[in-house]
């Protein structure tokens, strides 16, 4: 009885040390290192825009809304960085979370921002991507991995930001 017993937990080891050992080729989900969930939103002009298209990109991924201040105070800041940036690699999409398409046009024209936004009218993609705060910013690798999440307002043009983009723009 006590060699049935033994050989039965050895045999449930040997299973669960196998399954342990298997991994995934990619994990999906918001921790660093994981790849970015995808999602599909419109765009303002009404395109669907998929995530997952813009693998090969660095992907400056932003939360917001027109009614949050430090929202607004980033966005001159992130047109910068988006026009240094982007023909070397790095694109802004900037999901704005329950707002309407005018509302949020207007804003966007009023600013002169020309990076692409994103229009999450139901926050399902917020949810998605457990947004509490705002603004979230999600910054992602050339294979949509998860490099930084930072949460409120960032000085973007500040040097420290500017480096952490330019060594993500060097491919690997």
């Amino acid at each position: 009885m006590k060699k049935l017993v033994l050989k039965r937990m050895v045999l449930l080891f040997l299973i669960l040390g196998l399954i342990g050992c298997q991994k995934p080729a990619s994990l999906i989900g918001l921790l660093r290192g994981n790849v970015a969930p995808n999602f599909q939103l419109e765009n303002l002009e009404g395109k669907l825009v998929n995530l997952w298209d813009f693998r090969g990109k660095v992907v400056f991924l932003n939360f917001w809304t027109t009614w949050c201040p430090p929202c607004r105070m980033e966005m001159p800041e992130m047109e910068i960085i988006y026009q240094d940036y982007r023909a070397k690699g790095l694109e802004i999409l900037a999901v704005n979370l329950r707002e309407d398409r005018e509302i949020v046009k207007a804003f966007m024209d009023l600013g002169g921002f020309s990076f692409p936004v994103l229009l999450d009218f139901e926050v399902r993609v917020g949810k998605d991507y457990q947004i509490f705060s705002l603004p979230t910013t999600f910054l992602l690798d050339y294979e949509g991995k998860i490099k930084e999440v930072f949460i409120g307002y960032q000085p973007w043009t500040d040097l420290k930001y500017r480096q952490m983009i330019e060594n993500l723009l060097i491919k690997k």
